[in-house]
């Protein structure tokens, strides 16, 4: 049957020589467990006592390979985040892969119409602690139709957090906005068919957390196409919005150099 005991790690002084050196704590000191012979590592927790040099676990329900290693705040290495259509643009498949993971808890999957209003869609576990690559995948079923963003965010056990560059796919429809150049440095040319229709249109660069780095009214005369100069924005993927009124607009990404 399954085990239900306490366990006690003890450490010497001596052991805790490379975390002084890597400016970690013995605070920081929790207990791992791997079922896999040592290639991923879930974190288990435990009590440190510092005074007496030792860890406690409660609840321990089978033998496995275990490790004491500090709460790092190393982050995640992601590798790649993709996003693609599946079943003629009925489904968007999100791929991702990461070679290390230290104190990672969960991955949490937002999706968004303008890159400015997000919703969370999925909840997906991480490996916990790895050396070896991961790969995770999610299916969207119920896909925005036209151009939508998708981002990746991943929480430690610890509770902080980070977020990746948002992605963007279009599965059902063609977007007439275009940019050039894309990757851009300080300027880029907006081209739309759209803009022939109204006087004025409101330009917006958006970030992948959703901050607003560039606003601006155009006069656009009536043409299909405008150019925005002396752009001062860090390297990095953006979202570029065409507003027409207040509920129409067009987006697209751009990408700074």
């Amino acid at each position: 049957g399954n085990l239900d005991v306490d366990i006690t790690f003890k450490y010497f002084d001596s052991e805790l020589s490379l975390l002084n050196s890597t400016n970690l704590n013995e605070s920081e000191l929790k207990l791992f467990r791997s079922s896999d012979n040592g290639s991923t590592w879930e974190y288990k927790g435990g009590t440190i006592d510092e005074a007496n040099n030792q860890l406690t676990f409660t609840g321990i329900e089978h033998f496995s390979a275990v490790t004491l290693s500090p709460i790092s705040n190393l982050p995640i290495e992601l590798l790649d985040l993709t996003a693609n259509c599946d079943q003629n643009g009925k489904q968007v498949r999100l791929n991702w892969s990461t070679a290390t993971e230290y104190n990672a808890s969960h991955f949490v999957i937002e999706k968004s119409r303008d890159a400015f209003n997000w919703t969370v869609q999925k909840e997906v576990s991480a490996a916990g602690f790895s050396t070896s690559m991961q790969n995770y995948q999610w299916l969207d079923e119920n896909p925005l139709n036209g151009l939508a963003y998708y981002r990746l965010s991943q929480y430690d056990f610890d509770g902080s957090s980070k977020v990746y560059p948002l992605v963007s796919v279009n599965c059902m429809e063609e977007n007439d906005l275009s940019l050039y150049p894309n990757p851009a440095n300080d300027h880029v040319v907006i081209k739309t068919s759209t803009m022939q229709e109204v006087a004025q249109v409101q330009v917006e660069i958006i970030d992948a957390k959703g901050v607003v780095h560039y606003a601006k009214p155009y006069l656009t005369n009536h043409a299909n196409q405008l150019q925005l100069v002396d752009l001062d924005l860090a390297p990095g993927v953006y979202v570029l919005k065409v507003h027409y009124s207040d509920t129409e607009f067009e987006s697209t990404k751009l990408v700074i150099r």
